[in-house]
């Protein structure tokens, strides 16, 4: 790692202790190990906020970039969902740090905005219980966390902004910035070595499932019929590679 991109003055680290007090009801709701944030400029250049900075040193030190993104064009999207799964065929920065640093289960919320985009990633520990019906389960609240982090954060983002990083082109992230009539969101789950993509409606469905509800229950709560939710969940069936309904509850665990 170089001391020119990254040194004891930035952001990252005198903002770590703050940042783990801010996050505290959302680590006791999801169980988490690890929360960073980071806002990318179409130019290269970032502010990176976590409540571990040595996640991002690890980061520097083997310049990884930064994000892992869905494989397909997202130039359209307005906002990624990106749950990912560990199995044997993690990119190499999950692996590492999946292995270093008590890695679990983690969901990226990636928003994007005209020359840049935010992400927030949430990490749950390896022995979490759940983590993905609790992803699942708690976007709204999330999203909800993600408009507070950033109005409790403000003065340390703006102090990133001001000792803004500036990447190595090895580690410069693959998205960019959309237009502001984007308004398409993608939500993928990275599984057995490459991204799913559900749609809004079948990830709701996938959500509902999960806490026990029946097809009936699930079509009076999304006010649609019993048949489209039967055609959700073959569709989220086949993406999966699920048999049968019931196995859309363990997925998770293979």
């Amino acid at each position: 790692m170089q001391e020119s991109i990254l040194n004891e003055s930035n952001v990252l680290f005198t903002a770590e202790s703050e940042i783990k007090e801010i996050c505290k009801p959302v680590f006791e709701l999801l169980d988490l190990q690890y929360y960073s944030y980071g806002r990318f400029y179409d130019n290269g250049k970032c502010v990176l906020l976590s409540t571990n900075k040595n996640i991002f040193l690890n980061h520097f030190e083997k310049e990884y970039k930064l994000t892992v993104t869905p494989k397909e064009d997202n130039s359209n999207l307005k906002k990624i969902y990106n749950l990912i799964l560990i199995d044997d065929n993690l990119p190499e920065i999950i692996a590492d740090e999946y292995n270093l640093f008590n890695h679990g289960v983690m969901l990226d919320i990636i928003k994007k905005y005209p020359g840049y985009y935010e992400m927030f990633c949430y990490v749950a520990k390896k022995e979490a219980t759940d983590p993905v019906n609790k992803f699942l389960n708690s976007l709204d609240k999330l999203e909800n966390f993600s408009e507070n982090f950033l109005e409790s954060s403000k003065n340390n983002i703006n102090s990133g902004i001001k000792n803004i990083i500036d990447l190595p082109i090895s580690m410069k992230p693959l998205i960019t910035g959309a237009s502001r009539e984007s308004k398409r969101n993608s939500y993928s789950i990275f599984h057995r070595g490459s991204s799913i993509f559900l749609s809004e409606k079948q990830l709701h469905c996938l959500s509902l499932l999960t806490t026990g509800k029946t097809t009936k229950e699930i079509a009076r709560n999304m006010k649609i019929s019993i048949k489209t939710v039967e055609d959700h969940l073959r569709a989220i069936k086949l993406k999966l590679k699920c048999n049968r309904k019931s196995a859309l509850l363990y997925w998770n665990k293979e």
